[in-house]
């Protein structure tokens, strides 16, 4: 019958160099020897997951050999199983052993390899009420609340909420506890034993979607909402006010837009259009020249050019807008203002690049791609590696429709 367990305790370990220096991680796994309770002699055995006392708190702990013998004087009690059956075989502990040597990391590390996550937990503090204490009547609203809670039972802090309000605040519990009705420990929690999964990463939107959806995502580009909006618009011509309301952008960015060569902006002009034939108005030339000849030359210039003509080009020909004036009140011609407009000068292929580019979605576009190349879901640690995406690249891209991440069971 052993009468002491070694055990690794599941907590960071510190200790302070003997003769000075500063206080450091550990860097080899360090075991720690207790007293097997009476209770525990005939059933405990190596492997083995246990609370243990751990300086001022509760923590759980893996025995890894029992022995005759302590090599400290003073040792404290197990508390207790946190399983009835061991949790790891002898074969795994020996193969833990091996790894921490052979790899040089905490024994602990090694230890964790082969259990699920969650199935060990660190500890937590604890709120409980000192038993035989009388309950006084000067405590506030919530500190009476806090102590009701506690009647059932000790109680994890992060569990003492009530709505928005956390009745495990200092000054809350403080004052109870500098009084001796309530006291604070740590104790390792029971929660329950998940499986081991991993995340696979699944295409579910066709190029269509992709082509429609890509250019949305990434950062804020008023350039690349331009561009955007350019290639999805089934008019190949849209007005400036057009593009501006869909986009929020200025004019003065789409004129540096047109600088650089990325579209065409076509300033708003104002024509000439004829309201009768050219034989009704060559008629009203000549009626015109005794009482107006002005008008009369006016009309002829225009007759000359043609109806359509912009006000730019009959500029160039010595005709003012006012000398047009008398002739739209006569009802012979009227002046109609088209308004600037805006087409692409890149190519489509062109102008997703740009896209991309102001946008960084360069990678959001591989991941698509690797994926498309996958007949079935991509493990997500592939994705990081192959296409240097991070876990909010793909959750951009499954916030958007393009993709689903599921999780697997794995053994």
């Amino acid at each position: 019958m052993s009468r002491f367990a070694e055990i690794i305790v599941n907590t960071p370990i510190r200790h302070t160099p003997r003769e000075g220096g500063e206080e450091t991680y550990s860097p080899v796994g360090l075991s720690f020897h207790y007293s097997v309770p009476p209770d525990l002699a005939e059933v405990l055995r190596p492997g083995h997951l246990v609370r243990v006392p751990f300086r001022n708190r509760e923590v759980h702990g893996i025995v890894i050999a029992l022995h005759e013998k302590s090599p400290v004087p003073e040792t404290r009690p197990i508390h207790g199983l946190v399983y009835p059956e061991p949790v790891l075989t002898p074969t795994q502990l020996a193969l833990a052993r091996h790894i921490a040597e052979t790899y040089l990391t905490p024994l602990l590390y090694a230890l964790k390899l082969f259990l699920p996550p969650r199935l060990t937990a660190p500890a937590e503090p604890v709120l409980a009420l000192v038993p035989n204490t009388p309950i006084p009547a000067d405590l506030t609203p919530e500190q009476v609340l806090l102590v009701e809670r506690l009647k059932a039972g000790p109680r994890a802090e992060r569990t003492l909420k009530v709505g928005k309000r956390n009745l495990a605040r200092p000054a809350v519990v403080q004052p109870l506890i500098e009084r001796g009705i309530v006291r604070r420990y740590h104790a390792v929690a029971q929660r329950p034993v998940q499986p081991r999964t991993e995340e696979y990463a699944r295409l579910v939107a066709d190029e269509e979607t992709i082509a429609h959806i890509l250019p949305q995502l990434g950062r804020t580009s008023r350039r690349a909402d331009v561009l955007a909006y350019l290639l999805a618009l089934p008019d190949p011509l849209p007005t400036a006010d057009q593009v501006r309301e869909a986009t929020g952008c200025s004019l003065q960015l789409l004129r540096q837009m047109a600088q650089d060569g990325w579209i065409v902006l076509t300033p708003a002009t104002t024509r000439v259009i004829f309201r009768r034939t050219a034989e009704a108005l060559a008629a009203e030339a000549a009626a015109l020249d005794a009482r107006a000849p002005v008008q009369a030359r006016t009309l002829r210039a225009l007759l000359s050019v043609g109806s359509g003509v912009s006000l730019h080009a009959l500029r160039q020909l010595g005709i003012r807008r006012a000398h047009l004036a008398p002739l739209v009140r006569r009802g012979l011609i009227q002046l109609v203002k088209d308004p600037a407009t805006v087409h692409l000068a890149l190519d489509p292929d062109e102008a997703e690049e740009h896209i991309i580019h102001l946008r960084g979605t360069a990678i959001h576009r591989r991941v698509l791609q690797a994926l498309a190349a996958e007949e079935a879901p991509a493990w997500v640690g592939w994705l990081y590696a192959e296409t240097g995406a991070t876990r909010s690249v793909l959750k951009e891209l499954e916030e958007a429709g393009l993709i689903v991440i599921e999780r697997e069971e794995v053994v």
